[in-house]
């Protein structure tokens, strides 16, 4: 077994360096994973741009994929050779919410690339309850947009969405497109992407999004008030963080 890794370490804002460092160790219950793919998220921009965080890890990244090389010897649950996507949440599973099958609201979780070392590396460590096996159908770089998919599905989920239902996505960054194409998905009769990016639009045209408003050109308000003959949005996302577009939304 290869004894270091090339890893991109988190040093200061602004300063991330490719350095071989040791190959994590694993214990009896966990798994080492050889990472295939792993995505950027908006999160580690801005803890890249920030530089400084209250835990001991130095290493991001969480959107990811790859192959079982190493299993410990209590490990049943996978085996070598085989394909995971990687949940990157650890909760405790001893807190209330634990108990209650609510891990995302544990009280004690931690988080690749957040409170541990994550998987902008060769390799990294968890246990076997955070690994989905991937169907043969499924590519790694597909995988790599499994959490990011999921976050777009629980909100949609939450809102309540019905089949036949007018819904408008106020910012088109990688969420905002993935609720609008679950909007669809989950039976939207007409969903209306915005953004003041034309090559958002493009992408979001790209993905099956016909009704794509430029901000910048016309209101979207208005736009949508006049194509549903004043009937207005079942739901509205606001996926873009501004006071614009919230007060459009509202």
């Amino acid at each position: 077994m290869i004894q270091t890794m090339k890893a991109g370490v988190l040093h200061r804002a602004g300063k991330i360096s490719c350095e071989l460092i040791p190959v994590p160790e694993i214990g009896s219950k966990e798994v080492l994973v050889a990472i295939k793919v792993v995505g950027i998220c908006g999160s580690d921009v801005s803890r890249f741009l920030r530089g400084t965080s209250p835990y001991d890890f130095k290493i991001l990244g969480h959107e990811c994929a790859g192959e079982v090389v190493k299993v410990g010897s209590k490990v049943t649950a996978v085996k070598p050779g085989e394909r995971v996507a990687i949940m990157p949440v650890i909760p405790c599973r001893h807190c209330v919410f634990c108990r209650a099958g609510e891990y995302s609201l544990c009280d004690n979780f931690i988080r690749l690339g957040t409170r541990v070392d994550g998987c902008f590396a060769e390799y990294v460590k968890v246990g076997p309850e955070n690994l989905l096996k991937l169907p043969p159908t499924v590519d790694y770089e597909s995988t790599s947009l499994l959490e990011p998919s999921s976050v777009a599905l629980h909100t949609v989920k939450r809102a309540g969405i019905t089949p036949g239902d007018v819904v408008v996505v106020l910012g088109c960054g990688p969420i905002g497109l993935l609720i609008a194409q679950w909007a669809k998905i989950l039976g939207a009769r007409r969903v209306f992407a915005v953004d003041i990016a034309q090559v958002k639009l493009r992408i979001a045209r790209k993905t099956g999004i016909d009704d794509c408003i430029n901000a910048k050109e016309e209101d979207p308000v208005e736009v949508v008030m006049r194509e549903t003959q004043g009937r207005g949005a079942d739901l509205v996302f606001e996926a873009a963080g501004t006071e614009t577009t919230l007060e459009q939304s509202i």
